[in-house]
């Protein structure tokens, strides 16, 4: 039953070609896209931005950038200053956004 199947079902040929630049992946793209114009196209919605994580209630015995600090203790403070950063950034981004013309309401 099986190889019955198999000698009616038609056999396609799979052509691979290979691009040789970011223009020809492109060009393959649209001419696969356009072969079926009925076809309809997904477009994915835009990632929603993500909150960073809330700042850590205490951080034990980080001496900072400053003379004394071991060696590990430096990597641990650039790491929270980094987090810290991003967080006020995201915090200014989001006030931006919610009053475009630049003033805060009460």
């Amino acid at each position: 039953v099986c190889e019955s199947m198999e000698e009616k079902r038609p056999k396609r040929e799979k052509v691979v070609v290979v691009p040789r630049s970011a223009a020809d992946e492109q060009r393959f793209k649209i001419e696969r896209m356009m072969a079926e114009p009925e076809r309809p196209v997904v477009i994915p919605e835009p990632r929603k931005p993500r909150a960073p994580r809330p700042p850590p209630e205490f951080n034990f015995d980080v001496m900072g950038s400053s003379a004394g600090a071991g060696s590990g203790e430096f990597h641990i403070y650039r790491g929270i200053r980094r987090r810290e950063q991003n967080r006020l950034k995201w915090i200014d981004t989001q006030a931006a956004q919610a009053h475009p013309d630049g003033r805060d309401l009460p």
